[in-house]
Formats: C-alpha cells, structure tokens, sequence
C-alpha cells in the first residue's frame, strides 16, 4: 500500500513532467496556433496511452465475473458491447453522446481525483473539482474550445456558452472553492500540496495549449495513469493470463477507436475526423471504465472483497 501512495505521488510528478515538456515543445513548434498538429498529437497519446484507461480493470473484471458465475468472455462482451454501443450512438445522436460524456465526466474525473489520496469523494468536492476540469478550456480558450465542439456537431448557436469566455469570476470561484475543500478534506500536508499543484498545471496548460491537447495531457498523464497503476499494485504482479486480457481489451479499444477515424474521414476532413475520433475514443475508454466500476463497487459492499 506505501509503495502504491509513492508511486501515485510518482504519477503527478510525471503528469508535471509532461505538461513542462509540452510548453518548451510550444516554444519551438509552436503547439499554441497550430491546432492540427496539436489535435495530431493528441490522437496519437489517446490511441497509445489513453485506450490502456480501462484495460486495467482486469481484476475487478474477473471479481465481477465469479460473483455472477460469468465466464470472463461473457463479461468481456458486454464491456465489448459498451464500447460498440458508445461509437454506434456517438454517429448517430453525436449531441446527445457528448453531453452525457460532460456531464459523467465532471462527477468522474473530480471522484477519481480525490479518491487517489485516501478521500471518499462526496458530490460536493467531485462536482468542484470535475468542473474545474471540464470548464477551463471555455473560459481560457473559449473560441478554441468552441470550434472543436462544432465539429462534433455539438452546437451552432454558441451565445448561451459567451459568458464563460475569459470570466475570471467563475475561474476564481472554481479555483478558490477547489483549493479550499482540498484543505478540508485532505488532511496529509504532502497530499494536499501535490493536489493543488496538479490543478495549477491543468490551468497552466489550458491557458498555455490548445484545448484539445490539454485535455488529452490530462486524461493520458493523470487520470489514466493512475487508473494504471492501481490495479497493478493491488497484485504483485499481473498473471500471464491477465496480461492477455489486458492486451486483448486494449486491442479491441484501438480498433473501435481507428474504424471511428477511418469512418468519419467518409464525410469530415482528416482534422475533422481526428478531432471527431478522439472524443468518441475519449467517451468508448471512459463509460465502460465507470460501469465497471459502479458494479464492482456494488459487488465489494455485499462481499467485501475490495
């Protein structure tokens, strides 16, 4: 369990590794106005680093399996299933898709955040941090962020969204109450400082970087490294066996994610189409991610077997 805390601690560093390392790249290429490379860079970290997201969730896959008496490719399907049904309503109701991807994801992203440094997230402090997370590239890239959700056809109309661009109010209000609950609920002084200055960084990024490759720095060098590490150090060491599972999920994850790419390039141009891609990649790695986690969670209280 030590090893785990330091290794979690090890996680943020290399998240601020990352975010250092993509600002200097800034300076040279630049990342900043060039939205078409940034949004290259971003596929390849999502289709690299981000589809391992879920793929780790092995042993709460075979927790769940034994539970209901499923052999594992019964339940390997229904998460298949999830996964197919995710880009499948991303193509045909794409507004409604991303909207509930937003607002899952505010809850997830600020419960995970938390969770990570032994706090029980409640709806308050998951609600606070996940909007933070999820508001930044509006207030602080506002056009940029908005010309990425019309490609995804999210919207034409952007006035109702104006009041967000450049308002430091709610940037402040966010931060300050982010800060604050950190301080309520964390109580070690180390936690509370690695914390805080993650939140710095993803602000740092937002305001430095296009949107779309703050986001992907995020998601690939934080959240999902430490959806990573969790169940590797909750076991020794993962069994031949589990290793072929990871990598099978993993597989079939880059496989959705590319034929959504190979897909909309049919009707969208090939930034379009990435753009497109990522966010349905994005959505496809985190809602079978949080089903499993809701079933497991359910499962460990009747059981114990956390």
């Amino acid at each position: 369990m030590n090893n785990y805390k330091l290794f979690n601690k090890k996680i943020s560093y290399v998240f601020g590794f990352a975010c250092i390392t993509f600002i200097m790249l800034d300076q040279i290429l630049p990342l900043s106005n060039n939205q078409n490379l940034a949004t290259y860079l971003s596929f390849f970290l999502v289709s690299t680093i981000g589809i391992y997201h879920g793929a780790f969730d092995i042993n709460k896959v075979d927790k769940i399996s034994n539970y209901f008496n499923l052999k594992f490719f019964n339940f390997i399907s229904i998460y298949i299933l999830i996964l197919v049904s995710v880009v499948t309503f991303w193509l045909l109701m794409p507004v409604f898709t991303l909207s509930l991807f937003l607002f899952i994801s505010i809850h997830h992203f600020g419960a995970d955040d938390y969770s990570y440094f032994n706090v029980y997230p409640n709806l308050l402090i998951s609600i606070t941090r996940g909007a933070l997370i999820i508001t930044l590239p509006l207030i602080l890239n506002f056009y940029e962020t908005v010309s990425i959700l019309k490609i995804l056809n999210f919207m034409n109309n952007t006035e109702y969204l104006t009041f967000l661009n450049s308002n430091y109010i709610i940037f402040a209000i966010l931060l300050t109450a982010n800060i604050t609950l950190s301080f309520i609920y964390i109580r070690n002084y180390l936690n509370r400082i690695i914390f805080n200055t993650d939140m710095i960084l993803l602000v740092i990024i937002n305001y430095t970087l296009e949107p779309i490759l703050a986001f992907t720095l995020y998601f690939c060098f934080l959240h999902s490294l430490r959806n990573i590490s969790k169940p590797i150090f909750n076991r020794s060491k993962l069994v031949f066996m589990q290793r072929k599972k990871v990598i099978f999920i993993s597989i079939i994850t880059f496989m959705l994610f590319l034929f959504s790419f190979i897909f909309s390039t049919n009707f969208l141009n090939t930034f379009s189409a990435l753009s497109t891609s990522i966010f349905i990649g994005l959505a496809s790695l985190t809602f079978p991610h949080i089903v499993t986690e809701i079933v497991f969670n359910k499962v460990s209280q009747k059981q114990r077997i956390i």
